[in-house]
């Protein structure tokens, strides 16, 4: 009976310690240490940024247990700079150029010395601000003790203060970037009036218009102004004569119709008859719309619109040449038109008449898959101009209407024009032009207005029992 109770005890106490060991080994799965978990819970898992130049990237998480993962090798840190070792060195005769006070168009022209006062060849770099250019470049590399001069020039067609700056560059460690400030001022060579001069607001292809202005001379010597010789385009006559001579005249500007649509800007080149200012560029500003215009000449609807809607269009002509409307037509009986007139005679400018026609749209659903036109009937003497037309759609449009500018504001670069005839005080010149577009109406496209919809409740479905059973079923699947 003792030896079966010792046998007994024994086998208790090995089920004991096997028990143990079978709870020591399935410890670690059951309790992650703090080492083992992963970074950012939330799944997915983004992978781990990397490591900063210069750092080693930290050692991703063991994979599980009896799974060793290989070690990142550590990026290597750029190698310092040896302070001992030979460096270029930039040294620089000015820093500032002041030019002082010159006058438009005059020629002007700087110089710097730059030196490599270092003991190794130095790279070399110049790069000049708005204004400014570098004319000779600098030697580029420089040997340790050698120097070279650069010169630097500015246009000085801007009048008022100057302020840029040029930027050396250098492999100098010192000193990478080294800045030489362009400082002065520009004075006007003359002076126009009425400001801003020759400029012609609103044109029509056939306007014959006059614009005058008064040239007086800021210079201290006095000038011989002629229209250089060679300057020669059918689109605009110019004359000058002399109030005073050497200090004052008068210029007068005449179009030639007809005339190219679009915006036009240029420029009226004189001799001064001076060596040190030889030129003086003399701006001629002009805007050439059509007799009539209608914006926008296409009305788009929302494709989503449920009820009617209001829609303006506007027709604009010049004052020399008056329209009226008379008749307004719809290919869709169901779209109406008010037109009201406008006018614009009494405005500043004078820049002309209009009308506004507001249009009552359908909804998208009632428009035809080609959409709709409406057709405006007008006396206009041009023919293209007697009709216009207006498309009405439910389509989105693919390029947006362009605007058509109300103002010559935004002309393109000027164009420099050329004059007629050798020592002659009379030229025709030519403006460049860009095509006129469409001009912004009320009635241009409006963003679409999204109405609300009916939306459906939101179907709360139940939360599936803590019990693990089954789920319920949803409102699409049959019980």
């Amino acid at each position: 009976m003792k030896s079966l109770k010792a046998l007994l005890a024994v086998g208790i106490a090995v089920a004991a310690v096997a028990t143990a060991i079978a709870q020591e080994g399935a410890a670690p799965k059951a309790q992650p240490t703090p080492e083992a978990k992963p970074a950012q819970p939330a799944p997915p898992q983004p992978a781990p940024p990397p490591a900063p130049v210069g750092q080693p990237r930290p050692a991703p998480a063991p994979a599980g247990p009896g799974v060793i993962s290989a070690p990142q090798a550590p990026v290597a840190p750029a190698a310092p700079v040896d302070p001992n070792a030979p460096q270029p060195k930039l040294k620089l005769s000015e820093t500032v150029w002041d030019m002082g006070q010159v006058w438009a168009g005059e020629a002007v022209k700087g110089s710097v010395t730059i030196t490599n006062v270092g003991e190794a060849p130095m790279n070399v770099d110049v790069r000049t601000s708005c204004g400014c250019t570098a004319a000779k470049k600098p030697k580029n590399p420089l040997g340790a003790g050698e120097s070279d001069t650069f010169e630097i020039s500015y246009n000085t067609k801007k009048i008022g203060p100057v302020n840029q700056t040029v930027t050396v560059m250098t492999n100098d460690p010192t000193q990478p970037q080294a800045m030489i400030s362009v400082k002065g001022e520009i004075k006007a060579l003359y002076k126009i009036e009425p400001d801003p001069g020759l400029t012609f607001n609103r044109l029509g292809k056939n306007s014959a218009e006059v614009r005058e202005a008064m040239i007086v001379n800021q210079y201290t010597e006095p000038l011989d102004l002629k229209v250089r010789a060679g300057q020669d385009n059918p689109s605009l006559e110019v004359t000058i004569e002399p109030v005073e001579p050497g200090m004052k005249w008068k210029v007068t500007a005449r179009t030639k119709p007809p005339l190219a649509m679009g915006a036009l800007r240029g420029e009226l080149i004189l001799d001064t008859g001076i060596e040190r200012i030889k030129e003086l560029n003399l701006p001629i500003i002009g805007f050439v719309q059509p007799a009539v215009q209608v914006s926008p000449p296409v009305l788009y609807v929302p494709a989503t619109a449920t009820t009617r809607m209001e829609r303006m269009v506007r027709v604009t002509y010049l004052p020399e040449e008056p329209v009226k409307i008379l008749n307004v037509r719809s290919s869709l009986p169901s779209m109406t038109t008010t037109v009201q007139e406008i006018n614009a005679s009494a405005a500043p400018g004078n820049t002309g008449g209009a009308y506004e026609l507001r249009v009552s749209v359908p909804p998208a659903s009632e428009l035809p898959e080609a959409g709709a036109t409406i057709e405006i009937e007008t006396d206009a003497k041009e023919p293209e101009h007697k009709v216009l037309k207006v498309q009405v759609s439910a389509r989105k449009p693919t390029i947006p209407v362009q605007a058509n500018p109300q103002a010559p504001a935004g002309a393109p670069a000027p164009v420099q024009v050329k004059a007629v005839g050798s020592n002659t005080n009379t030229a025709t010149v030519q403006l460049g032009s860009t095509p006129a577009a469409a001009p912004a109406g009320d009635g241009a496209a409006k963003p679409e207005e999204k109405k609300p919809q009916d939306a459906k409740p939101e179907e709360k479905k139940p939360a599936a029992p803590a019990n693990g059973g089954e789920k319920p079923a949803s409102a699409d699947t049959p019980k």
